[in-house]
């Protein structure tokens, strides 16, 4: 355990509703992954609505699960536990003790609710919720005429998402948790009316303009239900907007893991879902380009709550996360556990530094892993990946891992997002702004600010442009003359991008700090926005 000290990211975003704590609805996506939805998606956004949504919403771009499976998602998103050996619930009644953002808000006079259209007891779920109070469960049991199954685990999203919307217009007035876990996005990726989204997939591929490849063919009906569930993601906020608390809620939207079907480029992939808080509380959307994972929801969300609505949260936790980082611009404070399967784990995040089955990388702007030939950086992480996995040990196999009831306190004292010395860090020049403006011959033009955030001198950089189309091939790119700046220093460097070999089109634009020699970022920079040219 260790002392709370999550800071509050998010109250200066929204506009609370003084003396109401709100509703929080949690809609946890079966096989989300960022591969396929939001902007640069590297097989195109199927994901229209959600994309929308985004656009409303705290959009976390660079976003990342616990686990490679369901397995971990309640614990990781309610509890931001530990793993144990093979995941903490599957040590059944002998789960430890422990509190969570459900425990802990339902001491509060909070009512909490749970949606499932399968089997309450997967991944013994049922035997979590239920130690965390959850009043009210709905799972397959509770389906009848006119639903029907649609497959082993039970019913369809629209089905669930129909159910759940209704009951929560039903239900009673005060603060309650309403929790959304759905199945459709799952082999054998079956549906009512999958043969109609089947042809969608194929008109959404030519309305992307996506290059012809194998997997829109062989794995439609992947790609199908992905657009099956954005419907019925549509569906339930729309009916939702009719809540008698919809102004008054917070919606969070995030992805149990990327579903494994499709092919990825690297094992990261595996864990790069999104996250998207929506509410009608939200004083303005933001793009949030800053890491952050599962683990850090429950802290935030609980600091949030404490610090604009006088909620109490414990004064010793056992949060894995520090918190919400709403950064706009790239960076990652936050060290990261990451279990693919129940039986496997061997990557771990810690600031840009990405351990992989014992090879580093580094992480930039869109989870790209580079690999990584800082030996220093590497033995930092393998022996803070070792401490991980002695304290997760230790955590599996004792009976309590705090008190039987944490002591309360109000929000107060030192908080922060950075409570570890990080393996690797981006350096501390970035890319703090980027626009598009006009060359003197009226051709296009980026203008970008570098900042210099540390306390000396930084190295000197070379600002490089680079252009991409929306597959992540590069097209070209441009240099500026090499230069430093002091402490606190900012620069306007404007780059002029070579588009003699680009057709007219839609591109991303990314600007980096980059190594005089090497090329590589030596910051943080902008990447991936999206540019008509």
């Amino acid at each position: 355990m260790h002392a709370e000290r999550t800071p509050d990211t998010l109250g200066p975003l929204f506009n609370p509703q003084a003396g109401k704590p709100p509703k929080i609805v949690f809609i946890i996506v079966e096989g989300l992954g960022r591969t396929f939805s939001g902007p640069g998606a590297r097989l195109g956004s199927f994901t229209p609505f959600l994309d929308e949504l985004a656009g409303r919403s705290l959009y976390f771009e660079n976003f990342l699960a616990g686990q490679g499976r369901t397995f971990g998602v309640l614990t990781t998103v309610f509890g931001s536990l530990p793993f144990g050996e093979n995941g903490l619930t599957a040590l059944g009644e002998r789960l430890p003790r422990h509190e969570s953002l459900l425990s802990i808000l339902k001491r509060q006079d909070y009512r909490l609710r749970f949606y499932s259209g399968s089997n309450l007891e997967f991944d013994n779920e049922g035997l979590f919720l239920r130690r965390q109070g959850v009043d009210t469960f709905v799972s397959e049991k509770d389906f009848s005429a006119p639903y029907e199954r649609a497959n082993d685990w039970g019913y369809a999203d629209r089905d669930l998402m129909e159910v759940a919307v209704a009951r929560e217009a039903q239900a009673p007035a005060g603060p309650a948790v309403a929790v959304v876990q759905t199945t459709s996005m799952h082999s054998p990726f079956t549906f009512p009316g999958k043969e109609a989204y089947m042809r969608r997939a194929a008109e959404r591929v030519a309305q992307l303009k996506l290059p012809a490849a194998p997997v829109y063919e062989n794995d439609r009906a992947i790609f199908a239900s992905i657009l099956y569930t954005d419907d019925a993601l549509r569906m339930f906020f729309e009916r939702a907007a009719k809540w008698p608390d919809y102004d008054n809620t917070i919606f969070v939207i995030t992805g149990d893991h990327r579903l494994p079907e499709l092919p990825m480029d690297t094992r990261i992939e595996r864990y790069h879902v999104p996250l998207i808080v929506y509410s009608p509380l939200l004083k303005a959307p933001r793009a949030i380009k800053a890491i952050s994972s599962q683990f850090d929801i429950a802290p935030s969300l609980l600091a949030y709550l404490a610090n604009n609505h006088g909620l109490q949260s414990p004064r010793d936790v056992t949060w894995i996360g520090t918190g919400l980082d709403t950064e706009p611009s790239f960076r990652n404070l936050h060290v990261i556990p990451l279990k693919q399967t129940k039986s496997e784990m061997s990557d771990f995040v810690s600031g840009t530094a990405y351990l992989a089955q014992g090879q580093l990388y580094t992480i930039s702007d869109g989870m790209q892993a580079d690999r990584g030939d800082d030996a220093q950086a590497l033995a930092r992480a393998q022996a803070q990946f070792r401490a991980f996995l002695t304290d997760n040990g230790a955590a599996g196999r004792s009976a309590a891992l705090g008190p039987a009831q944490a002591q309360l306190a109000s929000y107060g004292g030192e908080r922060t997002l950075r409570t570890a010395t990080l393996a690797a860090a981006a350096g501390d020049i970035g890319v703090t702004g980027l626009r598009r403006v006009a060359g003197a011959d009226g051709a296009p033009a980026f203008e970008a600010t570098f900042t210099n955030h540390g306390a000396t001198r930084s190295p000197e950089f070379m600002p490089l442009l680079v252009i991409a189309n929306e597959h992540g091939l590069e097209l070209g790119e441009t240099a500026g003359a090499p230069r430093t700046l002091a402490p606190g220093e900012r620069a306007v460097i404007t780059l002029r991008p070579d588009l003699r070999k680009v057709a007219p089109g839609s591109y991303f634009v990314s600007v980096l700090p980059s190594h005089p020699d090497t090329g590589r970022s030596i910051g943080m920079g902008q990447y991936h926005v999206e540019a008509k040219l």
